[in-house]
């Protein structure tokens, strides 16, 4: 059974640290066990100096807080060809955040969606990595120039771990513009209509397990052409 903590940030802003809020740290250490095998598997699959960064920082940020690994590794252009073993041989996996789409791409090249499929462990999913845990990806635009490019693909298949679509940094994104248009109010809650968008802010989390489906901290619906919050910062809501 694959266990999901799918967040918009795990980290303290500015800091190296875990966000301890709305339970996150506990529900992390829950779910491990001593000596674990850990991968990192990035969203920039050829910049190999920042994901040896990412795979440093990250294990460091991991054991300040009581995990023991007896191995973690990063996952990048360098050893797609090993993705299977590699996978396989983990007990948690860290979906980096970055660029949905560009991430997306190099998970479909490595088959990552078939792989899973044989994968029995915890993914801890990062911003981009969260987003394309969903069946179908609702992948916003964000880099200048793809909210007025017709050609820009704003759905397309995830790695089908969840149904939950996720917006992640919306304390970052909730009054920002992308090419002269508002993120929510001219772009993300206008896709709404037909789907079901979870937008957090950093230190919310969604956590999946068996049939448990739950969001903890704050949490706002985008349905439909409309936005409620549906969750407190402190409160869990199951959906």
């Amino acid at each position: 059974m694959i266990t999901l903590l799918l967040t918009s940030s795990p980290c303290i802003e500015g800091t190296p640290e875990i966000n301890h809020k709305n339970g996150f740290k506990r529900l992390l250490l829950l779910n491990s066990h001593k000596r674990m095998s850990c991968t990192y598997i990035t969203a920039t699959p050829d910049d190999y100096h920042e994901n040896d960064g990412h795979v440093s920082a990250f294990r460091d940020m991991l054991e300040r807080i009581g995990f023991t690994f007896r191995q973690f590794r990063g996952l990048d252009r360098r050893n797609i060809l090993r993705a299977r073993d590699i996978v396989l041989d983990s007990d948690m996996l860290i979906l980096g955040g970055g660029h949905v789409p560009t991430q997306n791409r190099f998970f479909m090249e490595m088959g990552l969606t078939d792989i899973l499929k044989d994968f029995n462990g915890m993914i801890v999913g990062i911003s981009a990595g969260s987003m394309n845990s969903a069946t179908e990806v609702y992948s916003v635009p964000e880099e200048p120039g793809e909210a007025l490019d017709i050609s820009y693909k704003r759905f397309f298949p995830g790695l089908g771990l969840t149904d939950v679509q996720i917006k992640p940094h919306m304390n970052k994104c909730r009054h920002a513009t992308l090419d002269g248009l508002r993120i929510y109010e001219d772009i993300s809650i206008p896709d709404s209509v037909g789907h079901r968008f979870f937008a957090l802010p950093d230190g919310s989390f969604y956590f999946q397990q068996g049939s448990i489906g739950e969001f903890h901290g704050e949490t706002w619906l985008l349905s439909d052409g409309q936005m409620k919050k549906i969750c407190e910062d402190g409160d869990v809501v199951s959906i």
